[in-house]
């Protein structure tokens, strides 16, 4: 889980597969208010979020990633 303060930010990187949701709350990161997708840097979607608690989950396959 992620606790960001009362009006702060994050950049936020989500390990992830390309072409797979990152998905907080059960809904799609995207869709969620407070949260700007900013694209990718290597294996991670990365993240803009506000103050407030998230819990990411994504699909990670890291055996084809070593």
């Amino acid at each position: 889980m992620l606790i960001v303060p009362a009006n702060g930010s994050a950049i936020v990187h989500v390990p992830s597969e390309e072409g797979t949701p990152v998905t907080e709350g059960g809904l799609p990161a995207v869709s969620v208010p407070g949260i700007r997708v900013m694209g990718r840097e290597g294996d991670c979607e990365v993240l803009l979020v506000g103050s407030g608690s998230y819990q990411f989950k994504s699909f990670y396959e890291t055996s084809r990633h070593k």
